[in-house]
């Protein structure tokens, strides 16, 4: 019967908190922490009024510290909200990264303004990871929550009445704990490499120090080693790369990189430190528009908005190591490299524009507006491709010009070669003849 009641409970309270976040705005306190870097150690308390970005002007972003005192009530800890997932999990693609990591809400994210200061961290991770057939990327994921707290009979008293009515929102719900990642990509030279560890199954420890240990005996040593680190508790976020022979530095790196995840979580769960994990913001009287539920299709399209805005940042990089090419090797076709370069620009601010107003935009703008700029990145996309397969086409020819002018030396030092002989053997030929006449000893006429 305890069981029973047990179970019951549990199922209250996480009905009751699905509803609370039903109708707020759920985001992850660093991801919005990260955004107000000139407000040192921001942490939000229960009831506090929440900081927003506004674009006053446009092209002016600013921020506006919200001044409201913070709504009173009483705090209720949810202690049965404890979570520890961990995953040792291969990410084959960027819907992967939005899976495992959490990819922002997008009424959050706009509502508060938060794209003007910079993309999501599951964007920005997604766009600094390749995705071909020459690499392989591994992550460890660790959500660590401690606890949920919710604001329970909340008081306005001393509240303006005004509140509300723009983008004024409350902490109502907040979460103690971690999340902590550590991604790597590995890029060998020959693509079976990656192929064979794509298709072998690995479930020996949670360690990336002994992963990378077996993929290191599997199938060898990569080209290139590219290490992401992220700790929401910590807020941290590091990118560091390596070349061939550094894999003892490597995971010497990933061996410390779970040092301090051990260390952070038994702080947390010592109490030492209690580091904010997610933020629920309620609004303070009235609900706006776009607070309401998103359906399916609508999380879908932020999904592929998300994706398109990878392809995009993906193409800018490309496009900055194109126009380093060309600064060295020049091809007729270098020309129109920074006309492509400036599209790309014009194309990401435009999309950023309409991504930035996502919550005031009808389902059918929606898809217009990730249709056309999908469409028109993949064009781009295909341009950035013919100038690297020219690139490419040119190293060829160039190696083949060096071969043939490597064969053509070799065969003039060969001929060289056989007529200094030829000319040597005539010479002693020549000394021989010119020795026998003067020994030969010519008859005496009488």
């Amino acid at each position: 019967m305890a069981t029973v009641r047990f179970i019951s409970f549990v199922l209250l309270e996480s009905i009751f908190l699905a509803h609370l976040r039903a109708q707020t705005l759920n985001i992850l306190a660093y991801e919005y922490s990260r955004k107000f870097w000139e407000i040192p150690d921001l942490g939000l308390e229960m009831g506090q009024c929440a900081h927003y970005v506004k674009e006053v002007i446009p092209g002016f972003p600013l921020v506006n510290r919200c001044m409201l005192p913070p709504v009173s009530g009483q705090s209720k800890l949810h202690h049965f909200k404890f979570q520890n997932d961990t995953q040792n999990i291969q990410v084959q693609s960027a819907n992967d990264i939005f899976a495992y990591i959490g990819l922002c809400d997008a009424t959050a994210i706009t509502t508060l303004g938060l794209l003007h200061r910079g993309d999501c961290i599951a964007i920005e991770i997604a766009s600094s990871l390749t995705f071909n057939k020459k690499t392989y990327v591994r992550a460890y994921i660790e959500y660590y929550r401690k606890n949920v707290v919710s604001l329970e009979q909340t008081s306005l008293a001393g509240i303006p009445l005004t509140a509300g009515h723009g983008q004024e929102y409350f902490l109502k719900i907040r979460s103690i704990g971690t999340m902590e990642v550590v991604l790597v990509e590995m890029r060998f030279a020959d693509k079976q490499k990656a192929a064979i560890l794509r298709n072998t199954r690995y479930s020996q420890s949670l360690s990336m120090k002994d992963w990378i240990s077996f993929a290191n005996q599997t199938v060898g040593e990569p080209s290139n080693v590219k290490v992401i680190r992220m700790s929401t508790a910590r807020r941290l976020m590091e990118v560091k790369k390596y070349r061939t022979g550094k894999m003892a530095e490597i995971k010497g790196l990933l061996g410390r990189y779970e040092g301090e995840i051990q260390d952070i979580r038994r702080e947390i769960s010592q109490d030492y430190i209690q580091p904010h994990l997610d933020y629920a913001f309620q609004p303070y009287y009235t609900r706006p528009q776009g607070l309401q539920l998103r359906s399916g299709s609508d999380r879908s399209l932020w999904e592929k908005a998300s994706i398109t805005e990878v392809k995009i940042i993906k193409a800018q990089a490309r496009q900055r190591s194109i126009l380093r090419r060309c600064k060295r090797i020049i091809l007729p076709s270098c020309a129109t490299m920074k006309t492509l370069k400036s599209q790309i620009k014009s194309l990401k601010a435009t999309f950023d524009t309409e991504r930035r107003k996502w919550v005031n935009l009808s389902e059918t703008q929606k898809q217009q507006t990730v249709e056309t700029t999908r469409k028109k990145i993949n064009n781009l996309a295909q341009q950035q491709s013919k100038m690297i397969s020219q690139f490419k086409q040119w190293r060829r020819q160039q190696k083949a010009a060096k071969r043939a002018e490597k064969l053509k030396q070799k065969k003039l030092r060969q001929k060289q070669r056989s007529q200094r002989k030829k000319s040597k053997k005539r010479k002693i030929t020549r000394s021989k003849i010119v020795l026998l006449t003067n020994n030969t000893i010519l008859p005496t006429v009488v």
